[in-house]
């Protein structure tokens, strides 16, 4: 039975959905691995002691 549909354009069609899955699955590795390199720190504050010889100048 055919469909009218011929094989190559069903094999094409397939290539294209691979190819498709494959960048959506790469575009979406590469956000998650982007947003879980880049993360920001929180201020820390730093206390030094200073002599009074480096105040006067």
């Amino acid at each position: 039975m055919h469909d009218g549909v011929s094989n190559e354009s069903m094999c094409r069609m397939s290539r294209m959905m691979m190819v498709l899955i494959v960048v959506v699955v790469v575009l979406v590795g590469g956000m998650i691995l982007l947003s879980t390199r880049a993360h920001e720190k929180q201020p820390t504050r730093v206390e030094k002691a200073v002599s009074l010889g480096n105040l006067q100048g």
